[in-house]
């Protein structure tokens, strides 16, 4: 086969199949993915026609925009006519349900939902259909093989002069330490040798003229003041959600951009990081609710306080702003190999994690706490 995967999508959907020939690029995957307006002649059909044939694995990008395309629903029946066991993924994209005759036509197939089938998930599925789990390219790394005893006797032998170190730098320390508390006592004489008293004591006499138990009476100047823990402020402009780090209240934006979208690299130039982490982006998915307010995300954490995302699009790398509105990018910190980054990425039927990094994307920064 001359691809691994025929990607079959709506042009509306494009930011969508974007995503995933991004994910497939990483994961050495090869595809064809049409990029081109379809004109309808037979040009143009006899390409995509030649293309699915070649194609091991058809990936149908279900969504209202391809269930209304001529040229998706072309594609969805050729498969069918020309192949005689056709390996076909049915992917939802944007949480709608499939129309009856394509729920008929891809019964016998497993349908995945974005909404709970992140893209590495059809990733995965690929793999296994194109039957290169075991491939070297996807092999797992090599099992560690047992340290012989000698290199470990070795091995202790020459770590004990450093332990030997480490404890006589400690001992000294502590050395010093009380030394330090012996002059301190020393100071705090009155003149004498003795301790002042940090109480007076006064002994209670009973009715009968005994001589009860001494009291003591606490003396308010020189007592000592508990220590309180003092609590560190949220800093200005950020909001404690309740997660690992605090979150800025508004995006960063790029004063060289009429969209205030940044590159990957220019994120990273300019924040480094103050930029979240992959980690704390899926923190953020993960541990909060997420309410579409129309053109935007509210964001609320466990703790009840919320911050706001806006769907401003994205950049097609040194091309137009596309999907404001409808569609949110966000830039990590965290690079996948050198073509890439992840970003968090979401739109009105969910929140994903995705591969991107030549495009022109938002920054919302985040506070260590």
């Amino acid at each position: 086969m001359k691809y691994d995967v025929f990607i079959s999508y709506s042009r509306k959907d494009t930011a969508v199949a974007d995503q995933i020939a991004q994910a497939f690029d990483a994961a050495g995957i090869s595809y064809f993915m049409d990029r081109q307006e379809m004109d309808g002649g037979l040009e143009s059909s006899k390409i995509l026609a030649t293309a699915i044939k070649e194609s091991a694995v058809f990936l149908f990008l279900a969504s209202k925009n391809s269930y209304e395309s001529k040229y998706t629903r072309n594609e969805v029946a050729y498969v069918f006519n020309k192949k005689e066991d056709p390996q076909i993924i049915p992917y939802i994209i944007d949480g709608s349900t499939l129309p009856d005759e394509l729920e008929l036509t891809f019964s016998s197939f497993k349908c995945r939902d974005m909404r709970q089938h992140p893209i590495q998930t059809v990733v995965e599925d690929v793999l296994e259909k194109i039957g290169q789990k075991s491939d070297s390219r996807y092999s797992p790394a090599p099992a560690l093989q047992p340290i012989p005893d000698s290199k470990i006797a070795s091995r202790k032998r020459k770590l004990w002069p450093w332990v030997a170190a480490v404890l006589a730098v400690a001992l000294v320390v502590i050395l010093a330490i009380l030394a330090m508390r012996g002059c301190e006592g020393a100071k705090n004489t009155d003149g004498n040798g003795e301790q002042p008293a940090v109480a007076d004591t006064a002994m209670r006499t009973d009715s009968d003229g005994t001589t009860a138990e001494p009291v003591e009476e606490a003396n308010a100047e020189t007592a000592p003041t508990p220590a309180v823990e003092e609590t560190k402020p949220v800093p200005a402009g950020y909001v404690d959600l309740g997660l690992s780090v605090y979150w800025a209240k508004s995006n960063r934006l790029n004063p060289d951009d009429d969209h205030g979208l940044y590159t990957y690299d220019e994120a990273v130039s300019e924040f480094g990081r103050r930029l979240p982490t992959k980690a704390q982006l899926e923190e953020l998915n993960n541990k909060c609710k997420w309410t579409w307010m129309g053109s935007g995300y509210k964001v609320t954490g466990p703790n009840g306080n919320s911050i706001v995302l806006p769907a401003a699009g994205n950049r097609y790398c040194n091309g137009p702003v596309d999907y404001v509105g409808s569609h949110g990018f966000y830039w990590s910190s965290t690079p996948n190999g050198s073509e890439c980054a992840w970003c968090l990425f979401f739109n009105s039927s969910g929140v994903y994690m995705s591969i991107r990094r030549c495009k022109g994307h938002s920054v919302r920064l985040v506070q260590g706490k």
